[in-house]
């Protein structure tokens, strides 16, 4: 979903009509000038998201304690463990791991490089074909078709979680549970609704200010070009990073508690908020600025009364986003909160590896409706 949403950004960004409209005078259609002409363009702004991502993909350590936990644990996993060993030798163990891990990340990103690069050669003989309108028509089937399948996939996962949260005594091999109530939600609503607010707090906040400090050095500086430092906590494995930011905090003085865990998740929040944002701040016309500026605003009048809302869609969609990231991270919320904050990211894990699976649904379900909700209401927000 963060791909789709920083696809859509920058594809918003590099749209050319004249070119489309020069593709399509020569016979490509639609889909297939946009896959030739903008897609490397598309795919060259989103390389750091796509490196997120891979780093993501390997260093995840949530989605292994859910799906596997009675697996032979993966590498992040084993990190995890020997971390919060309480025999503090096991720790050197866990730093020597998770420099492994870096040192993994580092061989994963090789290998997508020269995946990227074989796929590059591939693409340039499909350049040199001309117009293929039959391949072109077979890729936009096969992406319907993922896409319908995806979709149903997590309506799927929805619909068995809901199932779940209602379902009464159901014994094998009875398809459906005997029964249905709604005990567990009257039982454990107020629990719910206290989760639910810590976790909207700490998602809000991390949002909001993530995207008040972008504004203020998008403003202020007047550069578009992200530093390399900001994706820092994106591109080095989440589990090796907040050791390191745990031991920080401990030696300035900084207790496990609300303020660090919101602080730990905006390290995570601001690059996802700066992507979604750089792009359409330097795309945005300078004229209506200097319009202002000549009939007497001031440079913040100008900037809260004109560039905010010509910018009002990307701002949604990056607060959405944030707060969806926010939402969703585990690992910050365990380190910089030393388990005396619970959200639902934590607590959803925690009962994932219990028993009880109909708490268990009912807390993944609210979990999906935050970031759904933040999701619906950018939409209309940015209308």
């Amino acid at each position: 979903p963060f791909l789709v949403a920083v696809l859509v950004a920058v594809a918003r960004d590099v749209e050319d009509r004249r070119t489309l409209a020069l593709a399509q005078s020569l016979g490509y259609g639609d889909i297939e000038a946009r896959l030739k002409l903008l897609a490397p363009q598309w795919l060259a702004r989103a390389k750091l998201a796509i490196i997120a991502v891979l780093v993501y993909g390997i260093g995840n350590v949530e989605l292994a304690l859910v799906l596997g936990p009675t697996a032979p644990p993966l590498l992040p996993v084993v990190v995890l463990d020997l971390l919060s060993h309480p025999d503090l030798t096991k720790r050197l163990d866990g730093a020597a791991a998770a420099l492994l891990l870096v040192a993994l990340t580092g061989l994963g990103y090789v290998t997508y490089r020269v995946g990227a690069s074989l796929a590059g050669r591939a693409f340039e003989a499909w350049l040199a074909q001309g117009p293929t309108p039959d391949l072109t028509t077979w890729l936009a089937r096969t992406g319907d078709l993922a896409t319908t399948l995806l979709l149903a996939f997590l309506a799927l996962t929805i619909a068995v979680l809901s199932l779940w949260s209602v379902a009464g005594p159901w014994r094998f091999p009875d398809p459906l549970p005997t029964i249905f109530h709604l005990d567990l939600w009257r039982r454990r609503a107020f629990v719910l609704l206290v989760h639910a607010g810590t976790t909207a707090l700490i998602a809000g906040t991390t949002a909001l200010l993530a995207l008040a400090v972008v504004l203020l050095w998008l403003e202020t500086t007047g550069r578009t070009a992200l530093p390399v430092w900001l994706w820092l906590p994106l591109v080095a494995p989440q589990i090796a990073f907040l050791f390191g930011l745990q031991v920080l905090m401990l030696v300035i003085g900084l207790d496990p508690g609300l303020v660090p865990v919101i602080l730990a998740h905006l390290l995570f929040v601001l690059p996802y908020t700066a992507f979604l944002v750089a792009d359409s701040w330097a795309n945005l016309d300078c004229r209506y600025a200097t319009m202002a500026r000549s009939l007497g605003h001031g440079p913040w009048t100008t900037f809260w009364k004109i560039k905010l809302p010509l910018l009002k869609a990307p701002l949604a969609l990056a607060l959405a986003v944030g707060m969806s990231v926010s939402v969703a991270l585990y690992l910050p919320t365990l380190f910089a909160g030393g388990g005396r904050i619970t959200t639902f990211a934590t607590e959803a894990v925690t009962l994932a590896q219990g028993g009880d699976r109909r708490l268990a649904s009912a807390t993944g379900i609210v979990l999906a409706l935050l970031p759904l909700l933040a999701l619906l209401a950018a939409r209309r927000l940015g209308r």
